[in-house]
């Protein structure tokens, strides 16, 4: 329920970033020139960067399973919301 909240405040990304760890997890907008807080697509449009921060303790369960000591993943937004809507 909390990661579906989450995804309410990206805006206008095609793509999501959820970078994870035993004691973190965040998502924030992607753009493929990801270059600072105002990113531009080849038409020349610009985007606003949103990132998030969540306390692990907020999720009704978080299991981080994983060798290494961070991990990032990249997602289409609306395929994360069709999936989470189908929960």
């Amino acid at each position: 329920k909390l990661f579906v909240q989450l995804l309410t405040h990206i805006h206008q990304s095609p793509e999501i970033c959820i970078e994870a760890s035993s004691e973190s997890f965040s998502v924030r907008s992607f753009h493929k020139a990801d270059d600072g807080a105002m990113a531009v697509d080849g038409t020349g449009a610009r985007f606003m960067q949103t990132a998030l921060s969540v306390n692990i303790q907020e999720f009704e369960q978080y299991e981080y399973v994983s060798s290494a000591p961070n991990e990032e993943l990249i997602f289409c937004v609306k395929d994360v919301r069709s999936h989470c809507i189908l929960l």
